[in-house]
Order: C-alpha cells, then structure tokens, then sequence
C-alpha cells in the first residue's frame, strides 16, 4: 500500500490547520513581531539596560530589564506582530496552500532554533576542546621555520584514516605496547595509506619520515571533517601557550542548526509515510528536552548529523521502494554508509528498512519469500527472495564492517588497557532489561534529567548484583511485543498498517537501543549505562506515535473538546520548550555544567572531577580540593583523578604526597604523556635528577620527535653534570626545531665551554 492510499493520513490536515491555524499568517505575524522588535532596539538610550541579542540569549532576567527598553521592545514586537497577522490577506489565496506549507517548514525549523538559544553562546564542555581546540589533527599546524600557522592538511589526513598509519600500529609497535594483532582490514589498509602518506606529507626527506600521526578513540571521519572544516571557517586566536585555539558559539550553533534540519526531514519523510499529525511529531522531536544533550554538546554532533543522513537515506530508500529507480537505492546507501561514518549507533538502520517494510506491506523481507517457497512452493517466492537479498545484503556488509572498525577502536583507543564495570552477560542482560524502561520513561515523560544519572533502587551502576526481578523486566519487553504484536490481530484497526503500528512502534524503540544497551563494551559506561544521547535515534517512533494519536484522537472527538485537545497540546509543547530551554542552559559551560550534575547526583566521580578543574582553574584551591579527593574515593583506578590530586597536594606544599598520586596516575596509564611529564618536572623541582631523567627518556621512547622533551632532558643532564649527554639531547632539539630557543641557547653555552 502507497502513502497516498493510507486512510489515517485524512487527520493530519485537520489537525495541523487547527494547532497552526493558517500557518503562513501566525509565521508572517511572529516573524514581523521578532524583526520590529528588533529595529526598535536599535533606538535605546545608552543608559537603557540590555540590549535585544543578550536578551535572546537569555543571559539576564526580566528583573534586569529598563522599563523604557522593555515597553520598547514590546511595542515593536506588537506593531510587527499585528502587521504580519494582516499582511496574509494581502496574499492571493492561489498561494496560501503553498504559504502554509512553508510556514510549517519554517517552524519545524525555527522553533527549536529558538528553543536553544542559550546554548549559541556556549563555551567547551567535557570533551568538546579535545574534539576542537586541542586536537592536533583540527588544529593548525605550526611551521617553526617560516613561524607561522598553516591549514592542518594531514589533520584532515589523519582523520579519515584513523591514524592507523601510526608506528605503534605496526606489528612490533602493538607487541611493544603489550597489544594484540590488529584486525584483517587494519592490516590490508595500513600498508598502502602509509606510503600516500610519506609521498604526500614526507618532505625531502621520504625515507626518514616518522609515522607519528594522531590517533582517534573513534572512527568518526564525517564528523570530525565538519568540525576541521568549521574550525577554518571560523578563525582562531592564539593563547598564552602559544596554540591557534577557537571559540565554541559558532560550533555550537551549527549543531543546533543540524538538529533543526533533522526535525524538518523527520516531517517530511513522515508525511512520505503517510503517518498522521506529521508535524506534531517532528515537533515534539525537536523540542523534546531529552535531545538538549545531543544538540548542546558539541560533542554529541556524531547524533544530529549522522540522524540528518539517516532520514535523507529513507527518503530516498522510499522513493527508490516505489519507483524501482536503481539510483535512488545507490543514492540511499551512499548516505547510509555517510550516517555510519558519523556515529555507527546507526548500525540498525538495515534492519528498521526490513521492519519498515512489514509495517507498511505485511511481508517480512527475506523471511517472507523463503517461507513462501519451503511452505507452498510459490514460484515467486524465489525471485522475491534474490531481490531482498539484493535490496539488503549491501546495507548489511557495509553495517558488519564498520561495526568492526567501531568496536576495534573503543577496545583499542578509548578504552585501552581500562576495565569497563560492565561485568559478565547475565549483569548486561539484568541492566539492559531495566534500562529500557527508564529510556521508555525518559521519551514520555522527561523529568529530573541529568548528564550523569545517579544510582537508584531500581538501576545502578556498576551492576555488580544483578536481582532476579531485573530479568523480569526483560521478559516483560519481550511481552509487551507479543501483546502489540496479537492487538493487531485481535481488535479492528482501520487498515492492516494501523493494525501493525503498536508492535512497529515498540520494536523501533527497542531495537534501535540495541546498541547502547551494554551488551557491548563501551568507553563511556565507565560513567553510566544510561545516557540522555543514547535515545535520540530510539525517539523518533515514541514522538511519532504520539503525534498520530493526537491527530486521530482530534478527528475522532466531538467538535466541543477540540479546542481542549490543542490547549493541552499547546502546554504541552510550551512546556517542554521552556524545559529545554534550561538544559540547554545547563550547557552552557564546565561550571554550570557540573554544578547540576552533582545537584542531583552527588556520587559522580566525573563530576567532582572536572567540577575540582574548574575550581582550580580559577585559582579556588580550597574549593578544588574536596572534590579531587571525593573522585579519588569514587573512583581509585582512574588515573587523571589522582594527578589532579596531585596538582593540589603540591600547591599546598605536601610534595611527598603529590609524588605518591603522580606516580599512581603513571602506573595505571603510563602512556599518556602529561601524566608521566606532570611526575617527571616534579622530580626536577626536588632535584631528583635521577629518577626525572628516567621518565624523560620513557617519554622520549614514546615520542621521538618531540623537541621539548629533549631540550628538557638535556638540561636536566646538564644539572647533573653529564655534559656531553646533554650536548646530544640539545641537537637533536635543535634538528627537530631550528627555532626552539631554550635548546638553541643551551646548546651555545655548552659550545662555549668546549663540550
């Protein structure tokens, strides 16, 4: 059955005229109120508090407000407003079907614009520098010759081969590094990208060029181009380090503009389904307060833009399922393959197409046809059957192999020699069982949202004792899907499709969170199994479904509780504006941030952890250091807790004890060069020469070609008398950097002295 021939879709008009009644004019009125709001700001007195762009933004209250500002801007938005409402009379009515349905575009699109202004003006949060500002394959490269800043080439190099180039992805490097052999394709790719990579970037010098890439803990290309891409758009300053950094606001903006488009193709490939109350649901997906940390972190970018693909994907899969058009697929699974090299979470696409197909059809793709020809010998059946294998297998292997790469690079890059709490299959299967439920009550009804949730009686992390009554709760999905499943044949739907949308519903939501469930290890369950980002795929069925039973139930009802069914939905969508307005709020940098992590949950060692940095970055030692110590409690074997540890132990003097969490953080992941370099200037300071020249040799091991570490190692030397040795260290700075002074400077006292 075609979109065009679902009765269900006879609601959505009714229901889309009403909440928006004549869109084009209520758009037209809002527009026009904004844009005079606007011009009359631009008459205030000097004196008068505020102006309109930081009122957009949210960043002062109304108490804040001048009276001649505020009846100002108010009388603007009021003539502007009232001027919009008219002037769609002005338009001939030939065009106001078209004015009506680009206003409802324009909705989709500017409403949750507006919805996350606070976050526009946003700073870095988590681990968004490590994404942008301090990520040496984003960042511009630094010329020392010619002293100057160039446009990061093999950045962008390194970011679509994953930094596998690497010499420690080399066999003898993962056997130095105690590591097994790397997957079939990292080994077939590695040879051939390393020699592009030393004719493309090896200089006059080929044979000794030094694979030294940077490494990714995700292969993620698509994303990270957009952001490498956005970072020379942009601009950069130069901070006190010396490094060309950016600002966050335009990164931020972007995403929010991602997720903008994400709501307005959601409502256009619903509308190609032929699903009712369209609008309402894309609506609802983009206003919904659980995506505020997938469209305020700029981190989480990997979901509205891998959703974007995902949806321009569908629509064309939909258009090739009705036309037959053989472009149309290769242009779907083009953009299948895009959407998985931006967050591979998006691996059940292939198998939400198979249940899409049974939703719409009643057929079970290569299931059906196989069935059909073992059971009735249907003489079809084979030829339905080689065309789903057709139409699938692709999707299919394309899934299987970047699943691959996804998991080698978690287990390998981000996680490494880490133990994830994650305990045994039967734990996984008592923590997935349950966490579904709290994902289901999240998408309905999204309250106390946090970015790290907090134990409870009924899911806590890690889950070490699994209870009885969690597998319950399994098995209560899995009958909740045969009772969908049986609703639609028992009770009378008006077509077979309606009869199948409970089940289709469910089953979206569930599989869709497969992934993130905790089956498979994941670098961030370290901190938590749920996750606010987890479900922003997993909602679009709950979104929907809400808006076709609002639809429906509107077309159904009598015409006295008609206006009572938009009032509620107007709360409703006024509500949750509001609520993810604050979130986005929440967002709006490291402070704010981890203060209303802790608020509602106090035992996140996460959160004391960079709450203690901010502190510290503030020169707040006293505020710092309880929280340093509280993530050490929490969480002893992470490493950076204990060298934060250290940097306050030292500040008060306590060297001993900064040594002793310095040297812990170096025993569990020694391979992390601040961590190590953190210990060895502390031995330089207390004039262990000894034992800091050993750590600046393990670091040169590590990292050959870094001029810093010799110059440092050479000075060190130098204290402890060995000259020559040190001598040595200074040229090979100085080969490695003409430009650096202090190994320049060193290296002529030591001329001088005859060494």
């Amino acid at each position: 059955m075609s979109s065009t021939e679902n009765p269900a879709d006879i609601a959505a008009p009714s229901l889309e005229r009403s909440l928006v009644w004549q869109p084009a004019r209520w758009f037209l009125s809002f527009f026009w109120g904004v844009l005079f709001a606007a011009i009359f700001s631009f008459f205030l007195n000097e004196t008068d508090t505020g102006n309109f762009a930081t009122f957009l933004r949210g960043q002062i209250g109304l108490e804040a407000l001048g009276m001649a500002w505020f009846w100002k801007v108010g009388a603007g938005f009021l003539i502007g407003a009232v001027g919009g409402f008219y002037f769609y009379l002005e338009v001939p009515k030939s065009y106001h079907k078209k004015a009506n349905q680009m206003a409802l575009v324009m909705s989709l699109f500017l409403i949750p614009l507006l919805t996350y202004i606070p976050a526009m003006s946003a700073g870095f949060i988590w681990d968004d520098d490590q994404e942008i500002s301090m990520n040496p394959s984003i960042v511009l490269s630094y010329s020392a010759h010619e002293r100057a800043y160039h446009t990061n080439w093999k950045g962008l190099w390194e970011i679509w081969t994953g930094g596998i180039t690497n010499q420690r992805e080399s066999d003898e490097g993962r056997a130095e590094l105690g590591k097994g052999p790397a997957p079939w394709l990292v080994k077939a790719l590695r040879p051939p990208l390393c020699a592009i990579e030393r004719e493309l970037f090896g200089g006059a010098n080929k044979e000794g060029y030094l694979f030294q890439g940077n490494q990714f803990a995700d292969y993620f290309p698509v994303k990270s181009t957009t952001l490498w891409i956005e970072y020379q758009l942009w601009g950069y300053h130069i901070d006190p380090q010396g490094r060309a950094i950016t600002d966050g606001p335009p990164f931020h903006i972007m995403t929010i503009i991602f997720h903008a488009i994400d709501c307005v193709l959601l409502w256009v490939v619903l509308r190609q389904l032929g699903v009712p109350g369209a609008w309402l649901g894309a609506l609802l997906f983009g206003i919904h307060p659980v995506h505020s940390e997938s469209v305020a972190w700029i981190a989480e970018r990997k979901n509205t833009l891998s959703l974007l693909f995902v949806l321009l994907s569908l629509r064309y899969w939909l258009k090739y399922d009705e036309s037959g058009n053989r472009r149309q697929y290769f242009v779907s699974l083009g953009l299948f393959m895009t959407a998985l090299l931006c967050k591979t979470h998006v691996v059940v696409f292939p198998a939400v197409l198979m249940l899409l197909e049974w939703w719409q059809k009643g057929t079970v793709p290569v299931a059906g046809p196989l069935w059909r020809k073992l059971r009735d010998g249907d003489v079809n059946a084979q030829k339905d059957l080689v065309r789903d294998l057709f139409r699938y297998v692709p999707f299919f292997v394309i899934t299987i192999l970047l699943s691959e790469m996804t998991i080698w690079f978690q287990n390998d890059r981000a996680i490494g020699g880490e133990v994830i709490p994650i305990g045994d299959f039967a734990s996984r299967l008592a923590g997935a069982s349950v966490v579904i439920w709290s994902y289901l009550s999240k998408a309905l009804l999204p309250i106390n949202l946090n970015t790290i949730y907090a134990n409870t009686g009924w899911l806590w992390w890690p889950l070490t004792d699994p209870q009885p009554w969690m597998y319950l709760m399994g098995v209560l999905v899995l009958v909740t899907l045969l009772v969908l499943f049986y609703i639609g044949r028992i009770f009378q739907f008006r077509t077979e499709r309606a009869a199948r949308t409970p089940f289709f519903v469910f089953a979206f939501f569930v599989g869709t969170l497969v992934p993130v469930l905790g089956f498979l290890t994941m670098s961030y369950m370290r901190l938590t199994l749920q996750a606010d980002h987890f479900q922003y795929f997993s909602d679009i069925a709950i979104v929907a479904a809400i808006g076709a039973l609002v639809a429906i139930a509107y077309e159904r009802i009598h015409k006295t509780y008609r206006p009572l069914l938009v009032t509620v939905c107007v709360l409703v969508i006024g509500g949750a504006c509001m609520y993810s307005w604050e979130r986005a709020g929440v967002h709006q940098g490291e402070e704010t941030l981890w203060r209303a992590c802790l608020l509602r949950n106090e035992a996140s060692w996460q959160a004391h952890n960079h709450m203690g940095a901010v502190l510290y970055g503030q020169r707040k030692i006293a505020e710092a250091a309880p929280h340093f110590e509280r993530a050490v409690e929490l969480k002893p074997e992470n490493p950076e807790v204990h060298n934060n540890l250290g940097l306050v132990r030292w500040y008060y003097g306590r060297f001993d004890e900064a040594i002793a969490q310095y040297r812990e953080a170096v025993r569990i992941k020694g391979e992390v060069i601040a961590l190590r370099r953190n210990l060895a200037d502390a031995y330089v300071a207390l004039k262990r020469y000894d034992e800091a020249i050993q750590e600046y040799a393990t670091m040169i091991k590590d990292v050959p070609n870094d001029p810093n570490l010799h110059a440092m190692k050479g000075v060190i030397l130098a204290e402890r008398g060995r000259f020559l040795e040190a001598k040595q260290e200074m040229e090979i700075a100085v080969s490695l950097d003409p430009n650096n002074l202090m190994a320049r400077k060193n290296l002529e006292i030591l001329r001088q002295k005859g060494f």
